[in-house]
């Protein structure tokens, strides 16, 4: 379990929204989920 939990989750699905955009959906949801709970890292501030 991520130390951080719960994360905020705003700025993660702004991210989303602009990988969306430019057609890098999966990569960024590959990159943030390992960020989160392969890596611990904060990544809601």
């Amino acid at each position: 379990m991520n130390p951080f939990f719960p994360v905020n989750t705003v700025m993660m699905q702004r991210g989303l929204i602009y990988a969306s955009k430019q057609g890098n959906q999966e990569k960024y949801i590959e990159v943030v989920m390992r960020g989160l709970w392969e890596e611990e890292k904060n990544l809601g501030s």
